[in-house]
């Protein structure tokens, strides 16, 4: 593949050579794509896969991102980059999404009893993005499927019967924020984004905490990640998530918790899992469930498409 090198001196000219916060030099937009090989001398600014993909793996302003881009300078908490370092230690090459399984149970409300799930979840790793497929076994082959969704700017929580009877849907600015904090909290399970993905804002708050933000439509959201003292996610939360009461929406806190770290298929991540809402009756826990793999795809193949779903490449 026709390449362009960028040389330190240029590229500090060029960035700034925005540092890891805490020591050491970290540019995640330069430094990434030197260090993977992701660089094209035709659009420096896109490995050649986004260039054919376009809108599917990246967001609208692919193709108006040169000039801006070549002056992307981000400071990446030094917190997040030794986490980053610890969970892939072995990657060559930034994949354009990751698809990890899980099963565990969910209280569908408060005082409901726990119910059996599987899923799959897919997860861009360079723009805002992802797409959660889950079926709850309601009876011998009825089954209740859930598609929890955020690309583009835009959210939506669907449940069908039998696959085909919709029996819910939800949609709008809040269902949006909603999501794309699910998206910012889930990011320790896709550590390829961290650092990739150019829509994230980073701000560490204290030495065991930092804070990661997007933007959707008008609205911005942020959530916490807290550390503990070796360097592992074990939380996340957001003071103001909008929770779903009768009608309408009001604004709760909401977090979650991660544990028992291992290494599946090269990554390393937190297979545990638990999330719930401070409601004012008290904590209303609703997902625990475990990640049973993870399944990074390679950079010119296997996207999300605009179903939120991981396209087979055809090469």
């Amino acid at each position: 593949m026709p390449g362009l090198w960028v040389s330190r001196d240029a590229r500090q000219a060029a960035t700034g050579d925005a540092a890891c916060e805490g020591g050491g030099q970290y540019d995640a937009h330069w430094e990434g794509r030197r260090r993977y090989g992701l660089f094209d001398a035709r659009r420096p600014h896109l490995p050649r896969n986004e260039r054919r993909l376009g809108r599917l793996d990246d967001s609208p302003r692919v193709g108006r991102l040169a000039e801006s881009d070549l002056h992307l300078s981000r400071q990446i908490p030094a917190l997040v980059c030794a986490y980053v370092d610890r969970a892939l230690p072995g990657l060559i090459a930034v994949p354009a999404a990751v698809r990890i399984t899980q099963s565990g149970e969910m209280w569908l409300k408060p005082g409901s009893r726990a119910r059996q799930f599987k899923a799959v979840q897919d997860y861009a790793v360079r723009r805002v993005a992802f797409s959660w497929r889950a079926q709850f076994p309601l009876a011998p082959l009825v089954s209740l499927r859930v598609v929890d969704r955020y690309a583009d700017g835009a959210g939506s929580l669907e449940a069908r019967v039998l696959g085909r009877v919709r029996v819910m849907r939800q949609s709008g600015p809040e269902t949006s924020l909603g999501e794309a904090l699910r998206y910012l909290a889930e990011l320790v399970w896709v550590p390829h984004a961290m650092t990739a993905n150019h829509w994230l804002e980073w701000r560490q708050l204290d030495e065991h905490s930092v804070e990661v933000a997007t933007s959707t439509g008008s609205a911005r959201g942020a959530v916490v990640l807290e550390f503990d003292a070796a360097g592992d996610v074990t939380g996340a939360r957001c003071d103001s998530r909008p929770y779903q009461q009768g009608g309408s929406f009001v604004p709760r806190p909401w977090a979650g918790t991660f544990s028992e770290y291992g290494t599946i298929d090269g990554v390393r991540i937190p297979t545990r899992g638990e999330v719930y809402w401070e409601l004012p009756d008290g904590p209303y826990t609703y997902w625990r469930g475990t990640v049973t793999s993870v399944e990074p795809a390679a950079p010119a193949s296997r996207p999300l498409n605009e179903s939120g779903r991981i396209t087979r490449s055809s090469g």
